[in-house]
């Protein structure tokens, strides 16, 4: 039976909630009700094939969407995990801590910057909000599928991280969440470095150099992000490589 081209685009929207099933589905269930009580909005996930960033695309008048574009996206760089954190971030956005405001953000493909269509949360209050975001995503998990995604992931670590890991979460009451945790923030830096062409990812136990003068409000370079993550899971306090409320 041959298919025109028009019934396969229409047979790939039909199957399209099928694909984005786990992932988006336990985030729908885990925090609809808190952005819609935040926005009176439902939270829609919308995934497509192209494209290279996920954003909060900005609201209509039923929902806020989440759209997930993975062209650009190094396939060796990106698994699921990866995938959870980079939608915890957005989602971070949403329900992030700190002043709300429509930030000015850079869009590449149209030539200029526009505002943020709704109040959001800034970048650095989006990445501080991953950690709880992943601990409630992995939380649906058996201790199983922890022990197999650390196996398979600590391959990429050096000995003195994997120790970092193990020694960070010893006291955490979620031992294998807190290692997984960790362990899918480093793979985001992988990714955040080889954007920002570097020739390797930062170590887990790196801090950044760099002091903020006030609270900077955009993405900050992958050290400074990595260690912002990592204190997310770990539950410490903002790093002052963004964090600076002194003088805002």
């Amino acid at each position: 039976m041959k298919l025109c081209f028009e019934t396969v685009i229409i047979l790939l929207i039909a199957i399209a909630p099928c694909w984005a099933s786990t992932l988006e589905r336990r985030l729908h269930e885990l925090y609809d009700a808190a952005v819609f009580q935040e926005y009176q909005r439902n939270l829609d996930f919308s995934r497509v094939l192209w494209g290279t960033e996920t954003k909060v695309r900005g609201a209509t008048d039923n929902s806020i969407v989440i759209n997930y574009k993975a062209r650009e996206f190094p396939t060796q760089l990106i698994d699921l995990d990866v995938k959870a954190l980079i939608y915890c971030h957005e989602l971070g956005h949403l329900l992030g801590e700190g002043k709300r405001e429509k930030l000015y953000l850079p869009f590449r493909f149209f030539g200029g910057k526009r505002f943020s269509s709704i109040m959001i949360a800034n970048e650095g209050e989006a990445d501080f909000f991953v950690g709880q975001c992943l601990h409630d995503y992995f939380s649906y998990d058996s201790e199983k599928k922890h022990l197999r995604k650390i196996e398979k992931q600590k391959l990429f670590l050096t000995t003195q991280e994997f120790e970092f890991i193990e020694r960070s979460c010893l006291t955490e009451g979620d031992e294998l969440i807190c290692q997984r945790s960790l362990l899918a923030v480093k793979s985001f830096a992988r990714l955040a470095a080889h954007f920002e062409k570097r020739d390797s990812a930062p170590l887990l136990y790196e801090t950044s150099p760099n002091a903020a003068k006030d609270i900077y409000v955009f993405h900050s370079d992958a050290l400074c992000r990595m260690e912002t993550l990592v204190r997310s899971v770990l539950g410490g306090g903002r790093p002052s490589c963004w964090y600076n409320p002194q003088n805002k």
